[in-house]
């Protein structure tokens, strides 16, 4: 094999990132020239922009999955304490240049895009930012996980997969518009769905179109489920690669066929309509009412999707619920820190988590230590019970606040009330 056009060459690359040597592009056995003909059905020459692009971006995949699947199965293996950060945002950008950096090939693959004649500048162009964030909020937790990446801390980040993160701005006749910026339009090679490891999500309230409106309809209890897609997290030099989760809100199967038959063709999807509409935008205006339950509803649904799947992932490994605080230990920036406490309650007063399911539980105890730990509120009787204070509302400047009305199945009510002042 050239080495002047291998991706991985030299004796520390194949044994660094478990793989053998192989070849950028320039071959019609390399990478790049592979997925465009096992993906796309073409030929190098005659691809556009933007399978190019994939192409590439899924070839540095390629070389980082080995190392991604190390790292799971390393963590698998010793069973150690793990991060857990959750946020509502993710400000990561765009992963192709990163990635490449951070697994120290700048060299290897600028060299194969200069043999195989490709516009590289023109290439990274025709990836989007991820519209997962667009503040301080997201940047600062992007720096976490890629710094959690580089010292080998086990952590996993855990955001919403958000359809409209971000807007396009566009200067029209002297004057800044934005518009949506569907980030998605195009699949992200990037990720990996895993519909396998669904979680869901219950709610004491459902939704019904209403004169074109759709409304909440509050002890109607219903179920949203959370897919997780997974993205790599690569700390410097590739030697750790942690994962980014991310949670998209759908419905079960729902249609209702009575409402079609009878001329309602929207009702007739309201279940699923209402489902995507949680994860469709980053920070919904809050200045209406439905715009306080919606953006509630997204920081509720985040939590409990991901304090489940982080319990599933601890039970795997461990059989004492004990444990629990010397093997997990969870962070949040989400803006509204009252509700990680309800949150927890909800989600680890599931049939999953409840009595039966771990070894010294019973019904008839209070909360376990774990959970007390990781809420630190106050308990009585073995409830959570959150002082008015901590139960107000989301950020010091708002007039309404949002209140919650928990049901047996643990799930919430959103409704508003006046804030009262301390």
């Amino acid at each position: 094999m050239d080495e002047t056009t291998d991706l991985v060459a030299g004796a520390e690359f194949p044994g660094h990132y478990g793989a053998d040597p192989v070849r950028f592009s320039g071959h019609p056995d390399a990478l790049l020239e592979r997925h465009l003909l096992f993906n796309d059905l073409i030929d190098l020459r005659f691809a556009g922009a933007r399978q190019t692009f994939e192409a590439a971006a899924r070839s540095v995949r390629d070389v980082l999955s080995r190392r991604w699947s190390l790292t799971s199965g390393t963590y698998h293996r010793v069973n150690p304490k793990r991060i857990y950060y959750l946020s509502m945002e993710f400000l990561i950008g765009r992963s192709l240049t990163n990635n490449i950096t951070n697994l120290m090939l700048d060299r290897y693959v600028g060299r194969g895009a200069r043999e195989a004649d490709l516009d590289w500048l023109g290439l990274i162009e025709q990836e989007p930012d991820a519209g997962l964030g667009n503040g301080g909020l997201g940047g600062l937790a992007a720096c976490f996980l890629d710094s959690m990446a580089t010292m080998q801390l086990p952590a996993t980040g855990y955001g919403l997969r958000y359809e409209y993160g971000m807007f396009r701005q566009v200067i029209e006749n002297c004057w800044q518009r934005e518009y949506p910026d569907n980030w998605l339009h195009h699949q992200d090679p990037w990720e990996v769905a895993r519909p396998s490891e669904v979680v869901e999500v219950k709610l004491g309230c459902s939704f019904e179109m209403h004169r074109g409106k759709m409304e909440l309809v509050a002890g109607r209890p219903s179920t949203l489920i959370g897919i997780p897609f997974d993205r790599p997290v690569v700390g410097f030099g590739g030697k750790t690669i942690n994962m980014l989760r991310l949670w998209r809100a759908a419905a079960h199967d729902y249609f209702d066929f009575k409402e079609f038959s009878g001329g309602d063709f929207v009702g007739a999807l309201v279940g699923r309509i209402a489902a995507s509409t949680l994860t469709r935008v980053l920070y919904p205006d809050d200045s209406t009412e439905m715009g306080q339950e919606l953006r509630f509803a997204q920081e509720y649904f985040l939590v409990a999707c991901s304090l489940a799947d982080l319990v599933r992932r601890f039970r795997r490994d461990n059989t004492d619920w004990n444990a629990f605080p010397d093997k997990v230990a969870f962070s949040s920036t989400i803006p509204t820190p009252p509700w990680r406490c309800p949150s927890s309650c909800a989600s680890c007063s599931t049939k999953r988590v409840s009595a039966g399911t771990m070894p010294g539980i019973s019904r008839s105890e209070p909360w376990p230590t774990p959970i007390t730990r990781c809420c630190r509120r106050r308990w009585r009787n073995g409830r959570c019970i959150t002082s008015s204070r901590s139960s107000r509302g989301s950020s010091r400047s708002s007039s309404r606040s949002t209140a919650v009305s928990w049901t047996t199945s643990g799930a919430a009510i959103p409704a508003t009330r006046p804030a009262s002042r301390a």
